[in-house]
């Protein structure tokens, strides 16, 4: 699932030996919101590793492409996206504003998680 995938990376960028990781998301894989970038970023730093967030606008016909072309090749390292999976998330989808992708700023965690460890537990569960 996109959730295990996402907790996946993470663990292998915390315990990566050089303590740096490059995690590269496109909206096609699974559609993020603030609050997401913000705990990466969080979590990469609490590990002592660098994050650095790159935006890359796609249309959503190149979109659909790449889905297609993923499930096409590698069908069992993917999941289904319907036509209403993919617009629900462009629909949802929070672009990052400058600020955001300067990486100056690093929001607080949501109520009512105390800080972005305990809110990515909840979010990806295997996580915690």
């Amino acid at each position: 699932s996109p959730m295990l995938r996402m907790d996946s990376l993470l663990r292998l960028a915390m315990h990566a030996p050089q303590r740096r990781a490059l995690i590269r998301r496109e909206l096609s894989d699974t559609p993020e919101g603030r609050d997401e970038r913000s705990a990466i970023r969080w979590l990469a730093a609490a590990a002592g590793a660098s994050c650095r967030l790159l935006y890359l606008p796609v249309d959503v016909h190149t979109q659909r492409a790449r889905i297609a072309q993923r499930w096409a090749a590698t069908p069992d390292e993917t999941f289904p996206m319907t036509e209403a999976d993919i617009l629900d998330g462009r629909a949802h989808f929070e672009e990052p504003d400058p600020a955001e992708l300067a990486g100056h700023h690093l929001d607080p965690p949501p109520a009512p998680w105390p800080d972005w460890h305990a809110w990515a537990a909840a979010r990806w569960p295997s996580f915690a």
